[in-house]
């Protein structure tokens, strides 16, 4: 057990149709599927795999993930965060990532992306101040 704070959620599904129309069909998804996929109405809504870690009064950190697996496409993906924050700063950094692989015909997709930021704010007179650096990718 990672710690009583970390809260896992999300599901697991595994489908397979033996007969009549959608004979040799099947799925197997722990946390839903790619946004670019559109599954079947006949194949279970599931939610993503996920965490929610409050790991000190300070830092928090949160994650969705999903993978399948259907008779015409492979996928995976998901997202990662970490956010500290104390008085008037604040840093982060996030990570994410999807994947999608179709056959008949062959293609794929894959899109990622990295966050990294930091900000602070200062309190003077009459006003504030707030000073953000942030990178992407």
């Amino acid at each position: 057990m990672l710690s009583k704070d970390c809260h896992l959620i999300g599901d697991f599904a595994f489908y397979a149709w033996f007969s009549e129309e959608h004979a040799g069909d099947f799925v197997i998804t722990l946390g839903g599927y790619n946004p670019h996929y559109t599954a079947p109405a006949r194949y279970p809504t599931v939610p993503r795999l996920g965490i929610n870690w409050q790991v000190t009064d300070k830092l928090v950190i949160k994650g969705r993930e999903y993978f399948a697996l259907t008779p015409n496409a492979i996928m995976a993906g998901g997202f990662l965060e970490a956010v500290w924050h104390s008085g008037g700063i604040k840093a982060w950094f996030s990570v994410e990532a999807d994947f999608l692989m179709m056959w008949k015909p062959l293609h794929y997709a894959m899109q990622a992306s990295v966050d990294i930021g930091a900000s602070f704010t200062i309190h003077l007179l009459f006003t504030s101040v707030n000073m953000t650096i942030h990178v992407g990718i």
